[in-house]
């Protein structure tokens, strides 16, 4: 989109952008987990392998449940407030938490909004339309945008982040005031104020994906509101349901030290882990989206080495497990800025900035 957010709109505005960012706050799920989607039998029978002696079938059972959840994290909450879950079983049950929600897609009109429409302060009007998106045979050029199921349309930001908000394949009601044209296609003016004279109607419009809007494009589209409002759910779930921090007693802690300080390079295999590889995607978003490392990426990766340090404590892993894990734990600790200002390490260089089409 073109058009800056405005002042203007007032508590239309607040309303509709409170609804683009309520993609369900892990507070509110409990609170209101009757309407939530009802427990899963498939997954009540992966829960006990999320702690099977053998770490292969825990990253196994963990995949599976990545699979059975899709691009729907709410189905989790209600397995989440059970007190009976060990810590193994809630760190990777908010990974997974973690990673669909961050990782689901973004929904996308395909529209350039224009910043002064010819019915000023009032909706959006569309100033141009993607070829290959769902607007191209749903909307036209001139069409103000008024409402979206139900809510005003405050502005263009509102607008953009209610859709990006809700997934491709996602059906939406948009209330769109069209000019009128004669048979010549040229606009009809009343004569009375020589005003644009314009019908309303309603438009069932399936979003189309934010990604293939932006292969289009060939630029990143901005989705900052929608990605931080992602990082501060992750930030509250991982509050609300995490493990508890407690201090442990190492074994071995020669070899723990050893292990640590003997560089990332310690086996490419490590990659393939799901917590490397959960940080490697984080690393990932945090450069490529110029973004500061927020408290909500700090409260994941302390969860991850939490999860680390039990596996390696685990008295029913194998002496080949526990080997692995330390590799493993090499590799975090090489990624894992340890402040506000450190960069990861390994991180991709920067990407171009975008526009802002929703």
């Amino acid at each position: 989109m073109t058009a800056p957010s405005t002042a203007r709109g007032g508590a239309a505005q607040s309303a509709l952008v409170g609804a683009a960012l309520l993609l369900m706050a892990p507070a509110a799920a409990a609170r209101q987990r009757a309407t939530a989607a009802p427990p899963d039998d498939q997954v009540r029978v992966i829960l006990p392998q999320l702690e099977d002696p053998s770490f292969e079938r825990r990253v196994a059972a963990t995949a599976e449940l990545e699979s059975l959840v899709g691009d729907d994290p709410l189905r989790l909450f209600e397995y989440l407030q059970e007190s009976q879950l060990s810590a193994e079983q809630r760190c990777r049950m908010l990974m997974v938490f973690a990673e669909t929600l961050v990782d689901r897609p973004l929904g996308a009109l395909g529209i350039r909004m224009n910043p002064q429409p010819m019915r000023f302060g009032q909706g959006v009007e569309v100033a141009d339309v993607t070829p290959g998106m769902p607007a191209e045979k749903l909307l036209r050029i001139g069409d103000v945008i008024q409402r979206m199921d139900g809510m005003p349309v405050g502005n263009s930001e509102s607008l953009k982040n209610y859709v990006q908000a809700k997934r491709p394949g996602d059906i939406v009601v948009l209330t769109v005031d069209r000019p009128r044209t004669d048979k010549n296609g040229l606009r009809v003016f009343d004569e009375r104020n020589n005003q644009p004279v314009y019908d309303t109607i309603k438009v069932n419009f399936e979003l189309g994906s934010l990604q293939k809007l932006n292969e289009i494009n060939g630029a990143e589209v901005d989705a900052s509101a929608v990605l931080n409002e992602q990082q501060r759910q992750i930030g509250e779930a991982l509050r609300l349901f995490g493990p508890q921090p407690r201090e442990i007693q190492i074994s071995n802690h020669r070899a723990m030290v050893r292990a640590m300080t003997a560089g990332p390079d310690a086996g490419t295999d490590v990659d393939e882990h799901p917590i490397i590889q959960a940080m490697l995607r984080d690393i990932d978003r945090i450069v490529s989206g110029n973004r500061p490392i927020t408290d909500a990426d700090r409260a994941r990766w302390d969860s991850f080495q939490i999860q680390l340090s039990n596996e390696y404590q685990n008295p029913r892993a194998s002496s080949v497990d526990k080997a692995y894990i330390l590799r493993v734990i090499t590799r975090f600790l090489a990624l894992r800025p340890h402040s506000t200002s450190q960069q990861p390490i390994g991180s991709p260089s920067h990407r171009g900035g975008g526009n802002e089409r929703p």
